[in-house]
């Protein structure tokens, strides 16, 4: 189960990608999320912990935690 591969033109070092992949600037296909939690609507807070995102539960919520 082998596909056609061709040439990346900008990546060189990804190699080959299948041909019927299709190839996009990465700005084309994320939009910047600007939406806050004034007043604690949302009461899940996130925490990177090494380099995963993991849920912190509110009754161990201290540090920094922005606009309340």
């Amino acid at each position: 189960m082998s596909a056609d591969l061709r040439e990346h033109r900008v990546l060189e070092w990804v190699g080959g990608i299948p041909e019927r992949w299709e190839t996009a600037a990465l700005g084309t296909r994320l939009r910047e999320n600007r939406s806050s939690n004034k007043g604690m609507v949302e009461k899940k807070v996130l925490s990177l912990s090494y380099g995963r995102v993991v849920v912190k539960p509110e009754e161990k919520l201290r540090g920094v935690l922005g606009d309340l």
